[in-house]
């Protein structure tokens, strides 16, 4: 997608703001105990854990929505999801010598196929990756995790972060898709070369995030109810 490496530095400063406020107040509250205050080896392996599972759950959630998008253009018509950005649009301008004519709609053709299979191989590409480096880090926290700190602060801590991250996503992607596809739908595009905002990209990122959001709310209300249950 366009739009990786945006997302991607926003959720890193996201996480990074995140992480420094709670290990000031993790640092402010031992203090208060009139603990000393240390950071275990441990503790940093669970956090280094918990935080890259989430980068690579967002990995797959964008190579998932990326696929997506491009099973409606398949489906719905490759303009639903896709701008003809990789070759300009031209107009039928009369040959000159020696030269063939061009055709702006087999050029737009032509530009919409390309968007659609570099969608494809990105969808691809972020999923598999973001499939690895989810379950590679979640299998290693499962590993090194006992019951106690699965169900203890830090992992509720990464619950609100996942929550938090991804009810975003889907609150602002959501409104702006059912408004793009009504828009698609109902309204004729002013440039017959080029739609300003094809809906697919937003609409497939509002679903595939959508379960995730509410996983990690049941999680998150789960953790409340059930302190002592394993997550």
């Amino acid at each position: 997608m366009e739009n990786i490496v945006p997302v991607l530095t926003a959720i890193s400063v996201l996480v990074a703001v995140v992480s420094v406020a709670a290990g000031i107040f993790y640092a402010l509250s031992r203090l208060r105990a009139g603990e000393p205050v240390r950071l275990p080896v441990r503790l940093l392996l669970r956090g280094y854990l918990h935080t890259v599972a989430l980068v690579g759950l967002v990995l797959l959630a964008l190579g998932l929505s990326s696929l997506l998008q491009s099973a409606f253009g398949a489906t719905l018509g490759k303009e639903f999801s896709y701008n003809p950005v990789y070759i300009a649009p031209r107009p039928v301008v009369p040959p000159e010598k020696g030269m063939e004519p061009v055709n702006g709609e087999e050029t737009r053709q032509k530009g919409l196929e390309r968007a659609f299979q570099e969608g494809l191989i990105n969808g691809v590409s972020l999923t598999v990756v973001g499939s690895i480096i989810w379950g590679l880090h979640l299998w290693g926290r499962r590993r090194i995790e006992n019951p106690e700190e699965r169900a203890g602060v830090l992992s509720r801590f990464y619950v609100m972060l996942g929550l938090a991250l991804f009810s975003l996503i889907a609150i602002v992607n959501l409104p702006q898709a059912l408004a793009g596809t009504i828009r698609y739908y109902a309204l004729e595009p002013l440039d017959p070369f080029q739609r300003a905002h094809p809906p697919g990209s937003k609409l497939a990122l509002a679903l595939v995030s959508m379960p995730i959001w509410l996983s990690y709310l049941l999680r998150a209300i789960k953790s409340i109810r059930s302190p002592g249950e394993e997550q």
